[in-house]
């Protein structure tokens, strides 16, 4: 299991190599901007994992759900052919821009891709997604924590893999997270 301390690159640099890596756009995307980095990391054991960082199409109505739905099949085709190659699990995390009930999540159940939160032994059930920090007075931004349950989530953490736990899977709601964006972070506690 890894310990953060410090820093994300002080564990990268210290605890895994770099194998892989690589950044796709997504297509039949109408923002240029939208795409999924990946990168293989190897562990002291030299065991190997894969990680996807996305970020979907955003706007809302059925026009947009299919650019939606097109967006997973590039990033679990991804994700399948990462595990095919590297014979290892794969994670995929960001904003998905979707919420649980939607045909992107019947996408990654088509393909055997587990969302971590169900498979935590201990979650929490608020949405990722609390709304715009507000400014005040003081001129600084302020966000508030959500009322939303976890149905209302569009960030999201998924796995292709066997033999993966997850003990933890939060939305960290400290108050610097809460004014810095719309968005929770998600943090999942996985052994794999």
């Amino acid at each position: 299991m890894l310990k953060f301390s410090r820093s994300v690159s002080f564990v990268y640099k210290k605890y895994l190599k770099l194998v892989s890596k690589g950044y796709e756009y997504l297509e039949n995307t109408p923002d240029a901007s939208k795409g999924i980095t990946w990168a293989v990391l190897k562990r002291e054991d030299d065991s190997l994992f894969a990680v996807c960082n996305t970020h979907f199409w955003w706007m809302t109505g059925p026009e947009h759900d299919v650019i939606r739905v097109d967006n997973a099949n590039q990033l679990v085709n991804l994700m399948k052919a990462l595990k095919n190659r590297y014979n290892c699990p794969v994670f995929a995390f960001g904003d998905m821009n979707t919420t649980l009930s939607s045909d992107v999540f019947k996408v990654y159940c088509d393909n055997g891709l587990n969302h971590l939160y169900d498979i935590a032994e201990s979650k929490d059930s608020v949405s990722s997604h609390h709304g715009d920090p507000v400014l005040g007075e003081d001129g600084k931004y302020h966000g508030k924590k959500t009322e939303n349950d976890k149905n209302c989530s569009i960030d999201h953490i998924i796995a292709l893999g066997s033999d993966i736990k997850v003990s933890q899977y939060r939305i960290i709601e400290d108050q610097k997270a809460l004014d810095a964006t719309d968005h929770s972070p998600v943090f999942a506690d996985i052994t794999f």
